[in-house]
């Protein structure tokens, strides 16, 4: 049994939840910290709040990866391997 990279993995990878949710549980904590580190009012961002975020994000990343997600489009059966060695 061999693993065949689908044709429009592209696409899976725009449209995947579980992607988007790690690049929030990246990108999220470091705005939040940035803002707090600018602004006064915000005392309530502490490591206790980025670290929720984070561990929120990394409970819903496999969540979401069995949830079927009919927005990423289905691969066409013409679709070319973008890792198939050329001749």
């Amino acid at each position: 049994m061999t693993m065949k990279l689908l044709g429009n993995w592209k696409e899976i990878l725009l449209h995947s939840w579980s992607v988007r949710l790690a690049a929030l549980g990246v990108a999220l904590p470091i705005v939040l910290q940035v803002m707090a580190d600018n602004i006064d009012s915000m005392p309530f961002i502490d490591g206790g709040t980025k670290s929720i975020i984070r561990m929120a994000c990394l409970i819903l990343i496999p969540i979401a990866r069995v949830i079927h997600q009919p927005a990423i489009p289905p691969a066409p059966p013409e679709a070319p391997n973008d890792l198939a060695p050329t001749a």
